[in-house]
């Protein structure tokens, strides 16, 4: 995190107070470099909203900025996460609690992308307002809003070639990334339950994840139109 915001610092320096400096260096290393950098931030860091609003004044600014992001559909995220904490052993339990089951691991963590997105916001919000899920619709419309290049997962490929547009690059340059980077692994049963039906999850969707199903669904109809 202290290094994201070193490179953000920098080219805030150069961009919004006029350092003309032809190269910049990093923290303690005198190597020259050009003025460009990748930042990858995910969703869950406290700080995400704070460092969206500092690339926008950076673009403002004139400086070439392109924030991307790509959206799973609940389901597809709740498997992948779940699958991830309970491979870790980090489902925040007390030590020695057995891990849940997995319909009741996504009752206690409904709209989880949603929640990740607006986690520096929702930290002043009470529980009420935390559960409206029209305002949290809201809120998350907003924050996607500092997104040029917004992608459902199942079309990361795509997100590729534009993000290669955005940057003048040819399509003979560009990669095809293909489905590597889908998770693979199983998802865990520790009691043996299975996977619930489609019918299940349509109704787990519905009931806990409905404001993620929106944005996913927002996401769909962006690259519709592009």
């Amino acid at each position: 995190a202290s290094q994201k915001h070193y490179v953000m610092e920098q080219f805030e320096k150069r961009v919004l107070h006029g350092d003309r400096r032809p190269f910049w260096t990093f923290l303690n290393d005198s190597t020259p470099r050009p003025w460009r950098a990748v930042l990858e931030v995910h969703a869950h860091d406290p700080d995400l909203p704070d460092v969206l609003q500092r690339a926008a004044k950076l673009r403002g600014g004139g400086c070439s900025v392109h924030a991307t992001t790509i959206w799973r559909h609940p389901v597809a995220h709740w498997r992948s996460r779940y699958s991830y904490y309970v491979h870790n052993g980090w489902m925040h339990l007390q030590k020695g609690d057995p891990v849940p089951p997995l319909r009741e691991w996504v009752r206690e963590n409904p709209n989880d992308q949603t929640h990740d997105l607006l986690r520096g916001a929702l930290r002043h919000l009470d529980q009420r307002i935390r559960n409206n899920d029209t305002l949290l619709h809201q809120k998350a419309m907003r924050t996607l809003r500092h997104f040029d290049l917004f992608y459902p997962i199942e079309k990361v490929e795509e997100l590729a070639f534009a993000l290669c547009r955005a940057l003048g690059i040819g399509h003979a340059s560009c990669p095809r990334t293909g489905f590597a980077n889908a998770a693979t692994r199983p998802t865990p049963d520790p009691q043996r339950k299975g996977l619930p039906s489609p019918g299940e999850w349509e109704g787990l969707v519905r009931q806990y994840g409905a404001v993620d199903e929106r944005l996913y669904r927002h996401a769909e109809k962006i690259v519709e139109r592009r």
